[in-house]
Parts: C-alpha cells; sequence; structure tokens
C-alpha cells in the first residue's frame, strides 16, 4: 500500500477550510459542484473574460469569491505553496473541494502537466481516491495523508461514511510547463 506523505500545515489547512463559507466556487462543473475553488493559476477559455490569449488566469485567488472567503482562500494558497515545496514539488494550481460527488468518473487529460497531489481531511471513514490503469482498478486512502497520484487516468471517489460527514479534498496539479 502507499503510504503517503505527511501533511505539514494539517491544523492550519483544516482551520482554513472551516472558514470558508462554501457559498459558491469558481469551477463550473457538474462533476466537481458549485462549491469547488481552484487556486493559482487557472486554464480556461481563451480570450474569454479573466483570461490571457492563452487561456490562463493567474490570479491566485478568485475574485468572484465572497470577501471572507478570499482571505481564508489567500492563507491557504500560501500553506498550499508550502506544502508542495515540502513534498518537492512545483504546483501552479490547487484545487479544494467539500464533499466531492462520489463515483464521477473524469480525467484531466489536456490540462495537468504531471501528477497530482490529493489530500482529504474530516471526520469521516471510506473516500479512497480511485483510478483506472488499463483493466486494472486501483485505489488510495488519501485521508490525512499527501498521496501522489496521476488524475491523467480515468478516476473517481468512492463513497464516505457517514454520508453526512464533511469530506475536503485537495488536488496540487500543474498546467503550465513542460
Amino acid at each position: 500500500p502507499l503510504r503517503g506523505e505527511r501533511v505539514k500545515h494539517a491544523r492550519e489547512i483544516w482551520d482554513c477550510l472551516q472558514r470558508l463559507s462554501w457559498k459558491r466556487g469558481n469551477v463550473k462543473s457538474k462533476t466537481f459542484g458549485r462549491t469547488s475553488i481552484t487556486l493559482g493559476t487557472t486554464l480556461g477559455a481563451p480570450w474569454s473574460i479573466g483570461f490571457d490569449t492563452a487561456g490562463y488566469n493567474s490570479v491566485a485567488v478568485p475574485q468572484c469569491l465572497p470577501k471572507s472567503d478570499r482571505e481564508q482562500c489567500a492563507r491557504l494558497w500560501a500553506l498550499l505553496q508550502d506544502e508542495a515545496l515540502a513534498l518537492d514539488v512545483k504546483i501552479t494550481s490547487g484545487q479544494v473541494n467539500t464533499n466531492f460527488r462520489t463515483g464521477a468518473q473524469h480525467h484531466h487529460w489536456r490540462a495537468d502537466k504531471d501528477h497530482q497531489w490529493c489530500l482529504s481531511l474530516g471526520d469521516f471513514a471510506g473516500g479512497e481516491f480511485c483510478w483506472q490503469e488499463g483493466e486494472r482498478c486501483l485505489s488510495v486512502s488519501t485521508k490525512e495523508r499527501w498521496q501522489k497520484v496521476d488524475g491523467r487516468h480515468l478516476h473517481w471517489v468512492q463513497p464516505h461514511e457517514p454520508a453526512n460527514a464533511d469530506r475536503f479534498s485537495i488536488v496540487l496539479f500543474r498546467n503550465t510547463g513542460d
């Protein structure tokens, strides 16, 4: 089994996640839900509002969030960048989710340039990260440990118990460079 990597700022990250209102995010996707927030450099439609000719927006904290959420996201983004340094990985972005829709299969074959690092926090059991490589289906727990995964493969999240418990997930990734 994969053992994962220690979370350097677990308590501080948990505090930020708890303080977010989760009323809205900046990701428009049925898979992710309306409360997903992407921090750092984001990739969107070229020339659309807030995106350059290549489709990038380098505003680290989404301006569409309420002021208190922007403050928590700025604090969270600084913590996540420090986590990436501790993991010795280069990132451009982080996605934060609450109660990610289980069983929704997806992959990021266009934008992600490398593996991702995933973490989940909360008072729950289950909720493993699953992926498919060829004919094999694999899974790993991301609870309270950073796990290196390849989200460019078809992947999904298993249900967690109790179903009404909050399960927060964070994905660190890179969508620019080689």
